[in-house]
């Protein structure tokens, strides 16, 4: 909890630079910050303290409206003023009553502000770890979806590769172009859901990959690839 000094100072700081005054402004301007109940009392004494009124900021509005505002608030001046005269008449008990309930209040108000201040940095918080968490899933689900692929195509093209060995003599080999038109029509269509197209070059390469694991073909004495013997 920041101490009266503390605040005296940065509410001298503040006035020194010609910034507002302000709750917000004035914790901002703590080293450790505080929360609006601690740091409101002692500013409210800092302002009877210094007699601090904040400067009415018109440079901005036309000049028209500068002056009828001028006007205002000066009536305003005067009507506090005229009220203060009138409150400080009352009786002396009754004018400690309405002190007392004013703290009571604003204590009260303060605290709420605080409350709100938690819970929207709380929200906060749980909306960047939902967001974290949400890119997470959808980072993995993006891993998921192309290692599915991945499956769909090998299995794909391991059946491909079964019914090229099926068209294929065995210990014998066919061109490229024969394999190719007497693959099924199921396969040509199943082909255009995978990345890789269905050409002499694709079924070259897959059936080569099969020579290198032993399965289905194996290198023949030209350079050719021949269907195996036999089964592994």
């Amino acid at each position: 909890m920041p101490e009266r000094d503390a605040v005296f100072l940065a509410c001298d700081r503040l006035l020194a630079r010609r910034e507002r005054v302000s709750l917000r402004n004035v914790i901002a301007e703590l080293p450790r910050g505080g929360s609006n109940r601690a740091v409101g009392p002692h500013m409210a004494e800092w302002k009877v303290e210094r007699d601090y009124k904040p400067g009415l900021e018109v440079d901005h509005l036309p000049e028209g409206v500068q002056g009828e505002l001028v006007k205002f608030a000066f009536l305003v001046v005067e009507a506090a003023k005229e009220a203060e005269a009138a409150s400080l008449a009352n009786d002396r008990g009754r004018d400690e009553a309405r002190r007392r309930a004013n703290d009571e209040m604003r204590d009260e108000a303060l605290a709420a502000l605080d409350v709100l201040t938690a819970a929207n940095a709380r929200l906060t918080l749980e909306t960047d770890a939902a967001r974290q968490e949400a890119e997470a899933l959808r980072t993995e689900n993006v891993r998921l979806r192309e290692r599915l692929d991945r499956i769909r195509a090998e299995e794909f093209w391991d059946r491909v590769m079964r019914e090229v060995r099926d068209l294929m003599p065995v210990g014998g080999s066919l061109p490229m172009d024969e394999i190719l038109a007497g693959l099924r029509p199921s396969i040509h269509r199943g082909a255009r859901l995978h990345r890789e197209p269905l050409d002499a070059g694709t079924l070259r390469k897959k059936m080569m990959m099969r020579v290198r694991w032993e399965r289905f073909f194996e290198a023949g004495p030209d350079g050719t690839i021949v269907r195996k013997a036999a089964e592994a």
